[in-house]
């Protein structure tokens, strides 16, 4: 992995640095409890894995798993219940519930996404990790709650103001990415080098659960309230609103969210160099390139492996997430019935769960790089096969 400045700063001035880092993260990697498959070997190995224990014997891993994993389960939900939900609108709007309808309200999250992925990157390294996590989850508590209530003098209003309401609430969807994302790895860097991997997909994992609890709900939904006007209506405003509940249940446990130490001992480093240094040494400071063109010059192939996979990744990911209802009618799978459709749909999002748990007790013994070349590889064949 790449040093950040400071580390790459600290490793010049001392070399030994750089190698002691090494030695320390190969003997972790080597460490046999790192492979999933050793905790089924020794009970004593399985029961590391549910210590998360860290350097300092506390259970903050699981913590920092949970809250900001939270995030992503909540942006799971939002982003994929609206595959099911759409189909519950054409049935209950027929003929008004048009292309153009359903167009506005898919982009509209993605738009939000967007936004909010560029806002809250900025937000979490101005003002904090905790105000980041703070922000997003109450977008995304308000937006679930709007999207739930939804109304206007007609129907085609109502689908403006839902509209709306998904922007909204892609803004916080988008802004957990950076935020959760930042402070588990983070985070993991407090824990044994084995560790860190797994802390950080664990947390990307609750994406999955998220897509299968979305389909459980709107099933559950269709079973209680059923088919009719009325029912369509409960179900559609019980699905969006349902997503508030996890938000609300996680916002007091990221109120009371300690920095990262690594955010911290840089902002201590900060304050420090703004009162030992001149005015002008801090406004060349702060006006200077050579951050950006240290970091644009030392790791662009880094750069653009990751965020232009992620990038190609989230192409096929979401439009096979989001549009899952509109492949299976493709492919003639799930006609016939609402609940045929979320059947199916739960189907495929129970299929990912297995791989989202092999990665994260793996990727130790496998690799970053191998990992992502397996699977990117493996995704690539399905999409293949399934064109023809």
């Amino acid at each position: 992995q790449p040093l950040s400045l400071d580390q790459a700063m600290s490793a010049q001035a001392n070399p030994n640095l750089e190698q002691t880092r090494l030695i320390s993260e190969n003997e972790g990697s080597n460490d046999e409890n790192s492979n999933f498959a050793s905790c089924f070997k020794r009970p004593t190995n399985l029961l590391h894995y549910l210590k998360f224990s860290n350097t300092n014997g506390k259970f903050t891993s699981l913590k920092t798993i949970l809250v900001s994993g939270s995030g992503f389960f909540c942006d799971a939900y939002d982003m994929f219940v609206i595959s099911m939900v759409k189909e519950v609108l054409k049935a209950r709007y027929p003929g008004q519930f048009t292309d153009a309808d359903n167009a506005m309200i898919s982009a509209a999250v993605l738009i939000g996404a967007v936004i909010g992925q560029l806002l809250f990157g900025f937000i979490a390294d101005k003002m904090g990790r905790r105000v980041g996590l703070i922000s997003t989850c109450g977008l995304l508590l308000i937006g679930a709650i709007w999207s739930a209530a939804a109304a206007a003098p007609t129907v085609k209003d109502m689908f403006v103001v839902l509209a709306c309401a998904r922007g909204l609430l892609g803004i916080g969807i988008g802004g957990e990415y950076p935020v959760a994302a930042c402070s588990a790895s983070e985070a993991s860097e407090e824990v044994e080098p084995q560790e860190r991997g797994r802390n950080v997909l664990l947390v990307f994992s609750m994406q999955g659960i998220g897509a299968v609890v979305a389909n459980l709900v709107v099933m559950f939904a269709l079973a209680v309230a059923g088919t009719s006007d009325q029912g369509l209506d409960f179900v559609w405003r019980f699905a969006f609103g349902f997503g508030a509940l996890p938000a609300a249940a996680v916002f007091w446990h990221r109120w009371n969210f300690q920095e990262t130490r690594n955010f911290a001992q840089a902002k201590e480093k900060q304050g420090f160099n703004s009162k030992s240094n001149s005015s002008a040494d801090r406004t060349e400071q702060a006006t200077g390139s050579l951050p950006w063109m240290f970091i644009l010059g030392e790791y662009w192939k880094p750069l653009l492996g990751t965020a232009g996979g992620w990038f190609l990744w989230d192409i096929a990911f979401y439009a096979n997430t989001m549009f899952v209802s509109e492949i299976l009618t493709v492919f003639g799978v799930g006609k016939g019935s609402l609940m045929a459709t979320a059947s199916w749909t739960l189907l495929i999002a129970c299929i990912a769960l297995p791989g989202y748990l092999a990665a994260a007790f793996n990727i130790e013994s496998i690799g970053r790089k191998n990992l992502q070349m397996c699977c990117n590889g493996k995704i690539g064949c399905c999409h293949w096969y399934c064109s023809f």
